[in-house]
């Protein structure tokens, strides 16, 4: 079959965009970030984390396959001509046909990344014994396990929270803010704010849940393709960062959940993976093999040396 011919036979070609200037490069790739986290969370010991989590196999496999689902998803394929009257286009109107298609496309994809990460992230909370929201003078009773999780990594969080943390907050507020489709969404916005129950440490854990509601809701626009054909780029579009670094914020905020959840004095992992230990950097800064889950999760969002 000629591409004419499968294309008559209703195939549609999904070219997977580019992901060029989301994250620094000091990072890991998005999805092998949240496939190590996978690798790290079913390797570590249960009996090393605190009472504050009640986790049992199910559970632990439960966070571990959303991990695993988020880094694996390629595309979710939107064909928006799927129901059109069976007309023919011609070429200039099916390559804008082709571009409302892609652009949709890369839109479920990465929201759906978001929702599958959100989910990991949700399954650990629930199974946390989190803070009670104590009252705060001037404010209405805060309610919710998210608003728990960002109070808890508030009193939990002492320093700095880690690495590209802050950068990779700041890189998604600039991008809701030019964003038409999010720029005027109120909840979304005061999500970035510092209040009582949520300092610096978990803000991008509240931004990521409110995120993960805007397409729940239907709160979330789609736009129009800006260019087909030849002028279409193939990068993926500015707009679809903000998912992409709300998983992102989403991954930092389960490594600070997990770090703060560890029980003190040694740790280890039960089955270290691979066998000379997982790379990790140090408080010192050195890259090294090792079995302490603490620098391991510390540092599970840096590209290592080697792989």
């Amino acid at each position: 079959m000629n591409l004419s011919d499968l294309i008559a036979d209703g195939y549609r070609f999904y070219r997977k965009p580019t992901h060029v200037k989301v994250d620094c490069s000091d990072m890991r790739p998005l999805e092998d970030h949240l496939w190590h986290l996978a690798d790290i969370f079913s390797d570590l010991h249960a009996q090393h984390l605190s009472t504050l989590v009640n986790i049992h196999a199910l559970e632990r496999h439960r966070i571990e396959q959303w991990l695993r689902v988020a880094a694996s998803l390629q595309v979710v394929d939107v064909d928006m001509s799927y129901h059109a009257p069976d007309v023919q286009y011609c070429g200039r109107a099916f390559e804008y046909s082709s571009a409302v298609s892609d652009l949709t496309s890369m839109y479920a994809t990465e929201y759906t990344r978001l929702l599958y990460t959100w989910s990991a992230v949700e399954r650990l909370l629930k199974i946390m014994d989190l803070p009670s929201l104590p009252t705060f003078p001037g404010h209405k009773k805060i309610v919710g396990t998210w608003n728990k999780a960002t109070y808890f990594l508030t009193q939990r969080s002492h320093g700095e929270p880690l690495e590209h943390y802050v950068c990779t907050m700041k890189h998604l507020r600039r991008h809701v803010d030019q964003d038409v489709s999010l720029k005027g969404n109120k909840r979304l916005v005061g999500k970035f704010s510092v209040l009582p129950w949520r300092s610096t440490p978990g803000i991008l854990l509240a931004v990521a849940n409110e995120l993960r509601n805007t397409p729940a809701h239907g709160d979330l626009s789609i736009p129009e393709p800006t260019g087909w054909g030849e002028e279409q780029s193939r990068d993926l579009p500015v707009t679809l960062h903000v998912p992409r670094l709300a998983v992102r914020g989403l991954l930092l905020s389960l490594q600070m959940l997990i770090n703060a959840i560890l029980v003190s004095g040694d740790h280890w992992l039960e089955e270290a993976q691979p066998l000379d230990g997982w790379w990790a950097r140090t408080n010192s800064g050195e890259w090294r093999r090792t079995d302490n889950p603490r620098d391991i999760i510390w540092s599970a969002h840096l590209q290592p040396p080697v792989t």
